[in-house]
């Protein structure tokens, strides 16, 4: 499988946009896809980092402002996109430029991870790709996706719904953000080292640019904090970042031991040994949360400020405002996470936002998407244990009429007389030719003489949107077959996820009211 990743890095980007990029790519690497990034080299780039990683660069050439008037515009305004800039081209220019670039590579996936980007340019794209797959943060734009990825805690489906296609899916949330593998070994043991925490080592780390020297000002203010005495603190600042000589010599001057850290490769590790972070409210705020990392939050740049809002808001975090004083700020909230108890409590909360899995989360949807390509066939005697497997998942037992766990033996008598009776019972396996079996849909002559329908899905392709589509296939193929007329579906009522599902494949709900038993009817129109 051929990726190509479209994001940049720079002075004015910052570098979270290549980094959470270069940790998908990693993911994908693994489970054998070549990855590409196309990406300018403005000033600041990361693109022999990139390289470094092991993957191919497809540069392009360096930004030439363009008066180009035809910015990106938000949805219901007039008012150019203020990020519009940061292509540093007209976003037609870019487009060409990438098409160019990736002709040669015919990508199942091109990834698009950047603000001045929305649906015109991926449709421009899209014959060039099979599928696009969107980062954004900001939810102020239209755009021609097949997965959109916001991986915010403020943002939800519903702020998506008229700026995506209608079948685009929709990972929303802290639970896709995209950290790197390491995060999630260390996760275990930084969550038991702050089973009893002590203030003593205090993190400062703004972001892989910060070029308004954000850092400087936090060392200024903790200059003059009444701190713990026994307190370590440890600076991290980007390659990229310009206040080189001056953070150091600030550093040297600081009434406790202060170390500066440059272009770090082991930033989890240094974040597992510490007790208290000051961080900007980009990317790393997800890598903190997952090592369950308490931290005191500032917005550096204009679109951090929703993240650090819905952060204080939900308790996870502290925030200071730049527009207030710093100093005062920091003594107060340094006082409070002085208190073993709190960094405690506090770790424990943000430690539940993230468990560092979003990788693997969203490369299972990726793979998924050939949802459009799954296939279907009739069961096999090789598919009973797989069947009773499936029959006895703990959650499809307790979505069940009959909750009680379905012994082998049992299961046999009841497989075996299915398989000899098509006349009374067809079952079907939905499979995907890479992933294998993906759920099973059984049609079934019940008391009535009517055809009832049953579906379950593989718990490890849950929450994928699978399930309306393994019973749409197995629908159309009764239909073909021209089986029978109607379909009856019964379903919990509390089970809203199956209800809504039958209710979109044009099942009436022929129940009597109130019932704790959803019935669902289906003719079929057959010739």
């Amino acid at each position: 499988m051929n990726v190509v990743f479209r994001a940049d890095a720079s002075l004015t980007i910052g570098t979270g946009h290549i980094m959470r990029c270069l940790s998908l790519a990693e993911g994908l690497r693994e489970k054998g896809a070549k990855c590409f990034f196309v990406t300018r080299e403005h000033r600041g780039n990361l693109i022999a980092l990139i390289r470094d990683k092991g993957f191919e660069v497809i540069p392009l050439s360096p930004e030439q402002v363009s008066n180009n008037t035809d910015g990106l515009v938000y949805v219901g305004s007039t008012s150019v996109n203020p990020y519009s800039d940061w292509l540093g081209i007209s976003w037609q220019e870019d487009a060409a430029q990438t098409i160019l670039g990736i002709s040669a590579l015919h990508p199942d996936w091109l990834i698009v991870d950047h603000y001045s980007i929305d649906h015109n340019w991926e449709t421009l794209i899209r014959p060039h790709c099979k599928e696009i797959l969107v980062i954004d943060d900001l939810a102020n734009r239209r755009h021609d996706c097949d997965i959109l990825l916001d991986q915010n805690l403020s943002h939800t489906s519903e702020q998506y719904l008229n700026l995506v296609p209608p079948d685009c899916r929709l990972l929303i949330g802290p639970k896709y953000a995209l950290l790197r593998t390491e995060f999630s070994a260390l996760r275990e043991n930084s969550l038991r080292r702050r089973e009893r925490p002590q203030l003593t080592k205090l993190l400062v780390s703004m972001g892989g640019v910060d070029s308004n020297n954000l850092t400087g000002e936090i060392l200024s203010a903790l200059n003059e904090c009444d701190l713990p005495q026994d307190l370590e603190i440890t600076v991290v600042v980007g390659q990229n970042f310009p206040w080189m000589s001056q953070i150091h010599e600030q550093a040297s001057k600081m009434p406790r031991p202060t170390k500066v850290f440059v272009n770090v490769s082991n930033i989890a590790q240094l974040m597992v040994e510490s007790d208290l972070a000051i961080g900007a409210a980009g990317a790393s705020t997800w890598e903190r949360c997952c090592l369950g990392l308490p931290s005191i939050t500032i917005a550096i740049a204009e679109n951090q400020v929703e993240i650090a809002e819905s952060l204080s808001n939900g308790g996870y975090s502290p925030v200071i405002n730049q527009s207030r004083n710093i100093k005062e700020s920091l003594q107060g909230y340094i006082n409070e996470l002085s208190s073993g108890t709190v960094l405690a409590l506090v770790s424990q909360s943000t430690a539940r936002l993230v468990d560092g899995r979003g990788v693997i989360r969203v490369i299972e949807f990726m793979e998924v998407l050939m949802t459009r390509d799954l296939a279907i066939r009739l069961v096999t005697s090789g598919d009973e244990l797989l069947l009773l497997n499936w029959a006895n998942d703990k959650e499809t037992r307790e979505n069940s009429l009959n909750k009680e766990a379905i012994h082998e033996q049992q299961h046999h008598a009841w497989f075996a007389f299915r398989l000899m009776s098509p006349d009374f019972c067809k079952m079907y396996i939905i499979y995907s030719e890479s992933q294998g079996p993906v759920g099973q849909v059984r049609f079934e002559i019940n008391e009535d003489k009517l055809w009832e329908v049953h579906y379950s899905i593989d718990s490890s392709f849950r929450g994928m949107g699978l399930g309306r589509i393994a019973l749409k296939r197995g629908i159309e193929e009764f239909r073909n077959r021209q089986l029978g007329r109607t379909l009856m579906g019964k379903v919990k009522r509390n089970n809203l996820a199956s209800c809504k599902i039958f209710e979109s494949l044009d099942f009436k709900d022929i129940s009597l009211w109130p019932s704790d038993l959803a019935i669902f009817s289906l003719s079929l129109d057959i010739t």
